[in-house]
């Protein structure tokens, strides 16, 4: 629906993805939160990005979105992982699930749909990826700790749901709408609110 939007921020027309949209005086405009939300979840979780590797799995608009954070933080490199491998979107490299199972890294993100409700038994990669890589996260908020990321807190793996960035990327949103800044206090105690009362609808 880009095309039916009457102005694009910097960060949609970079990120070419709209996820919130601003009536302005009659005209449309487009914004992306997505990169806001991930933003915000690494920055709690303190992790660093410079000089590491990522691997996303997924090739949709949030892995592209998290692509360009990750390399606005200066990581070492980006892999996108798809079944797709050929369709390259951007400059960083790709390559597919049987490929992925040659490489290690730092940083390894799931994009994709796979072990969300009501698929829980389902992981995008296996045992022996997840045990290649030291970070994970998983976009997935539903349920609060998918297969992906219960085989990584086995291995000792640092881990993360999606809870964070769906928080941060609403937040962003309604100050796109209300023109106003959330203070850090105000958007730490929303996301306290939300992570004592989610567990995983159903």
């Amino acid at each position: 629906f880009i095309p039916l939007i009457n102005k694009l921020s910097p960060l949609a027309e970079r990120l070419h993805s709209v996820n919130t949209i601003k009536n302005v005086n009659g005209a449309f405009e487009g914004y992306n939160t997505d990169y806001a939300g991930i933003a915000l979840t690494f920055e709690l979780k303190n992790w660093q990005v410079k000089d590491k590797q990522a691997y996303i799995l997924g090739s949709g608009g949030a892995s592209l979105a998290i692509a360009h954070y990750l390399s606005d933080q200066g990581a070492q490199s980006v892999t996108i992982v798809s079944r797709s491998a050929g369709q390259k979107n951007g400059p960083w490299k790709y390559i597919d699930y049987a490929e992925l199972k040659k490489h290690s890294g730092d940083f390894l993100v799931n994009c994709t749909p796979i072990g969300m409700y009501p698929d829980v038994d389902a992981s995008p990669v296996d045992e022996t990826v997840i045990a290649q890589f030291n970070y994970l996260f998983d976009m997935t908020y539903n349920p609060a700790v998918t297969k992906f990321l219960g085989i990584g807190i086995s291995l000792g793996k640092d881990t993360v749901n999606g809870l964070d960035m769906l928080v941060g990327q609403a937040i962003r949103s309604v100050e796109i709408w209300e023109e106003r800044t959330f203070t850090q206090d105000e958007v730490l105690s929303i996301l306290n609110y939300f992570r004592e009362n989610w567990n995983g609808a159903k």
